[in-house]
């Protein structure tokens, strides 16, 4: 589904490149549970935001599903982040003012589903991760675990190709983080494709298929 072919993500600071993704070689199947594991710094949230198309390479070819993102228009990366991707942050980055239920609802919006048609796809993804008696309550009013639950059902309500999750128990508590990775684990059993960024190996052991490391932008299995 996914291929790196010699990617390259080379930043510039004064006289100093630094390369966060370097020469980086990847292949990722349908299906599967992959975790990227590393520490601060490593490069890892650079090479998420490069599957994601919110980055792009210095040079390289990042495929999907055959096709070039990494050549791909702001609009082709819009269009592909809309139809083909899901991500989940570990801040949640949800709007706090709005319910759980609007919050899951906004990416449909732009998927061009009418009220009713978004009104049902958000209440049923939010059944799916246990929240059906919480779906009017306002993001602020939800518990943290809750929150991340809200913010795993709107990656998931335009029915992504691949999930893409961001330290997704880097702010919850031990007993929070088995009930998220429950629910990963529950989105593997389905089929879904599953990117995991984590600084923590033992959590990656605990749900991924298959583990790599990276380090200062080198990527290994």
């Amino acid at each position: 589904m996914i291929e790196l072919i010699s990617v390259n993500k080379i930043y510039t600071k004064g006289a100093h490149k630094i390369a966060a993704s370097n020469n980086i070689n990847c292949r990722i199947v349908e299906g599967e549970f992959v975790a990227i594991v590393g520490k601060s710094g490593s490069g890892k949230s650079t090479l998420l935001n490069l599957l994601a198309g919110l980055d792009t390479a210095t040079s390289g070819q990042i495929l999907f599903d055959g096709a070039d993102i990494s050549a791909f228009s702001p609009n082709q990366y819009a269009a592909h982040r809309l139809n083909n991707i899901g991500i989940i942050f570990q801040s949640f980055n949800l709007i706090f003012s709005k319910t759980a239920l609007e919050n899951v609802m906004l990416p449909l919006i732009f998927a061009g589903l009418s009220a009713t048609e978004r009104l049902a796809k958000a209440k049923r993804v939010l059944e799916q991760v246990g929240l059906a008696d919480r779906m009017q309550h306002k993001a602020n009013e939800l518990s943290g675990g809750e929150a991340q639950r809200v913010a795993i059902a709107r990656a998931l309500v335009n029915e992504p190709k691949v999930l893409l999750a961001d330290e997704p128990t880097g702010n919850l508590d031990s007993a929070t983080t088995e009930e998220i990775l429950d629910i990963l684990l529950s989105l593997k059993a389905k089929g879904k494709t599953i990117i995991m960024i984590t600084h923590d190996r033992e959590i990656a052991e605990k749900v991924a298929d298959r583990i790599l490391t990276i380090k200062d932008g080198v990527l290994s299995e």
